[in-house]
């Protein structure tokens, strides 16, 4: 028998290659790899936080579209942003079963249009023309792709990702919920570079990583075999980019630091109550009034704890446990705790589910114990509360999800609303949970998908001033997971950045995990320290630099130390001493928003640009080779009807 007439030749292997290429079979494993990657990358995410999932999570995709065609490309994007989104976005079956199966859909169409844009560019930026003339044969296996065209591949596609996320960003009300940088949150030094380029940046150099780590896999892996190395120079490039980051995030630590050095700021003290409420958007009389008493109940023991700790007490007690006061510097927020008095105490969101100026027993209960306790103890409170203007009659008016910022005021008759110093309404409002998109042209859908309220957005971004030079940016619900909301109150002369809000929507979920991890990044972009007041857990002070410095509960390391522990869920209550600098200096990103969104427009328009001109290169020289063969056929026509 002749094995070697046996042995499959290079020819019928690029054919069988073809043929499983382009089969339904590849199809769908194709598609089980993707819905796989997509889960893969959810890892990385806040909630589990698996970080090597980030820097290696989109490089599936990248290989199982960059040498298909644009169309096969988008769908296979939606397969993976479906996946992916699905899993990212779980929690929100906690308020109706489907919506997460639907959601993936909407966020996995913006994966869908990035992909469809990788075989293009990969297509006509990296390969040559001799060998993108010769069809498939010659580009299977082809891995010798110039620095610079593969430089440039990654560069466009990475700029491309971040377009289409800032697209996510805003487009039908925006979405910017877990975007790729935010799987770095923990990752303090590398996330410094927010203050110039926003989110943004981070994820770029997470994507161009992924990307450069692709080409460099596939180098190695046909260079190899055949005794070469190829060089990755798109990897060591984006390695040296992500350390140079980290590197960079270290300098301007030090920078701030001199900033926020004891001479430069002033401070706030906050008193923040979490009182672990179950949802009650429906609540009834009861539940509503358990609501208050908890809230009254924290509050009373915040006032009173404050007391005892500025009266001396505190300090005399701890000196016969022999602790001695030298070991805690008059500048550190323990001391200035027993120091300074209350400035302001703020409860959540809708924590007490009766609006705080509407009649009923319930709502004059909650006039009534704030009042008496503002009365007691002279400290304003900030409350989340559901308001109303513009009453036309009993069923026209405009409600707002607001925060109130009330003060020990004397009664006025005539006035209900006398101890209302100022009030700041929520201007981003959520879709469907608290206004129906064409509501007025399609009512019906509002029925169907409501949650039976219509919500009016406020009249814009503006600190509160909670004494004298001290304003809060007060940020509602999930406006902190938007940069401009922060951004815009910033660029209003806040002093801090003011959170409230409620997610008791997602009791078993890591959605709260996930919407406090988003937050993180408005402080870095405008170098502001962050209240936050939640319901049932992460209630946190974070300073500048994105670290959680203190938070309503603690706990204890094996070192005997105590250390924050924003996660923890109970009712409680914490007061806060807040840095603030006694001169404003707003960032680069406060200043001039989203440059480096433009700077990855124009990179992508530059590297796209590149590509349709070698497309429009390759036809001309197609159909200039096509009219040579059939000038060459009619001639030899020609001659035979002359023969």
């Amino acid at each position: 028998m002749n094995t070697a007439a046996a042995k499959p030749s290079d020819e019928e292997k690029a054919a069988r290659r073809l043929a499983f290429h382009s089969s339904w079979k590849r199809t769908v494993l194709d598609l089980v790899i993707l819905a796989l990657s997509g889960m893969y990358f959810t890892l990385a995410f806040p909630g589990i936080g698996f970080d090597f999932a980030a820097w290696t999570g989109l490089i599936p995709l990248i290989a199982l579209c960059a040498f298909r065609s644009p169309k096969r490309a988008f769908w296979y994007g939606l397969t993976y942003g479906y996946f992916w989104n699905l899993t990212c976005c779980f929690f929100l079956r906690e308020i109706m079963i489907f919506i997460p199966f639907i959601f993936g859909f909407v966020l996995g169409a913006f994966t869908a249009v990035f992909a469809a844009a990788i075989p293009f560019v990969c297509h006509y930026m990296l390969y040559p023309k001799e060998i993108r003339d010769g069809g498939f044969a010659a580009r299977d296996g082809f891995y010798r792709f110039h620095p610079l065209a593969e430089i440039g591949c990654v560069i466009t596609l990475s700029a491309w990702w971040v377009v289409t996320e800032w697209i996510r960003s805003w487009i039908f009300t925006g979405f910017p919920w877990n975007l790729v940088s935010t799987t770095q949150w923990e990752n303090t030094n590398f996330i410094q570079i927010c203050e110039f380029t926003g989110i943004y940046g981070v994820s770029f150099l997470v994507v161009m990583l992924n990307f450069a780590a692709f080409f460099a896999i596939r180098g190695l892996r046909y260079s190899i075999p055949l005794g070469t190395y190829n060089r990755p120079w798109a990897f060591l490039l984006a390695v040296t980019l992500c350390l140079f980051n980290a590197w960079l995030g270290g300098k301007t630590y030090e920078t701030w630091k001199k900033a926020y050095s004891p001479a430069n700021v002033r401070y706030a003290s906050i008193g923040v109550v979490q009182p672990h409420l179950s949802l009650r958007r429906d609540a009834g009389r009861s539940l509503s009034q358990e609501a208050l008493d908890i809230c009254v109940m924290l509050s009373q023991k915040l006032i009173a704890d404050d007391r005892f700790l500025r009266s001396g007490a505190a300090a005399e007690i701890s000196a016969l446990a022999g602790m001695s006061p030298d070991s805690v510097q008059p500048d550190t927020p323990d001391m200035l705790r027993d120091v300074l008095p209350l400035d302001l105490i703020v409860w959540p969101e809708s924590a007490v589910p009766v609006p705080y100026y509407f009649s009923g027993e319930v709502a004059e209960n909650y006039r009534r114990e704030v009042r008496t306790m503002m009365q007691q103890s002279n400290i304003p409170f900030l409350t989340g509360t559901i308001t109303a203007d513009n009453v036309v009659s009993p069923t026209q008016y405009d409600l707002f999800n607001s925060a109130l910022l009330l003060r020990n005021k004397p009664a006025i008759p005539g006035n209900p609303f006398y101890d209302t110093d100022s009030c700041y309404s929520k201007v981003h409002l959520v879709p469907f949970g608290e206004f129906i998109p064409l509501n007025d042209r399609f009512p019906k859908m509002g029925e169907l998908v409501g949650m039976g309220r219509n919500l009016t957005p406020g009249k814009g971004f503006f600190p509160l001033r909670i004494k004298e030079n001290v304003k809060a940016g007060v940020l509602i619900c999930y406006e902190d997971v938007f940069p401009y909301a922060a951004r815009r109150q910033a660029n209003a002369n806040a002093d801090f950045l003011l959170v409230i809000t409620n997610d008791a929507w997602y009791p078993t979920s890591y959605e709260p995990e996930q919407h406090y991890a988003n937050s993180i990044f408005r402080a870095i972009e405008t170098r502001l320290p962050m209240v936050r007041c939640g319901n049932s857990d992460y209630s946190v002070l974070i300073d500048w630099r994105g670290n959680t410095i203190d938070s309503v509960f603690r706990k204890q390391t094996p070192e005997g130390d105590s250390i924050p522990d924003p996660g923890q869920k109970g009712a409680g209550a914490g007061k806060f001493i807040v840095p603030l600098l006694k001169k404003a200096r707003p960032t680069f990103y406060t200043l001039y928003g989203d440059v480096f969104v433009l700077f990855c427009g124009l990179l992508t328009l530059a590297g796209f640009s590149v590509a349709f001109w070698q497309k429009y290169d390759f036809r001309k020289r197609f159909a200039a080779s096509f009219e040579d063969d059939r000038e060459k056929l009619r001639q030899d026509f020609l001659n035979s009807e002359k023969r």
